[in-house]
């Protein structure tokens, strides 16, 4: 399933809950992050892909306790709402360069939130997702 900023999603439809990320993958030149992720109670392994990735973040304190299984992931397409993206405008070092950079097309460009059982997030701010589950009902 191919994700963009207005992809209307069922609620069910990036479901991932107690999947477990195996590895964790950044090609900076092409701009892609690749997560492969281990199936419960299958695992059998799928892969997640973000394209157009302009930044991402992620925190590993187990404030709730060591665990390395998903409990969601949603997406979030409204500006007010945004994390990592308000933080690459504030950045010095970019701020020359917004007009001619990646981050210029922000219409284009949505975030999504893994949140982990353990409390850790990751959050990847990107132009489309690309995911790998195959859903049978």
């Amino acid at each position: 399933m191919i994700v963009l900023k207005n992809t209307q999603l069922t609620k069910d439809a990036l479901y991932a809950h107690d999947d477990v990320i195996e590895k964790i993958d950044f090609d900076r030149m092409e701009r892609v992050l690749h997560l492969t992720v281990s199936a419960w109670p299958e695992y059998l392994n799928y892969d997640i892909f973000f394209h157009g990735v302009v930044g991402f973040w992620m925190t590993s304190c187990e404030a709730w306790g060591p665990d390395d299984r998903i409990y969601d992931i949603r997406i979030e397409n409204k500006k007010d709402k945004f994390f990592v993206i308000p933080k690459l405008f504030q950045e010095e070092f970019i701020k020359p360069f917004i007009q001619i950079s990646n981050i210029n097309r922000i219409d284009h460009l949505f975030e999504a939130y893994i949140e982990f059982i353990s409390g850790d997030r990751l959050v990847v701010a990107c132009e489309s997702m690309e995911f790998g589950k195959e859903r049978s009902k």
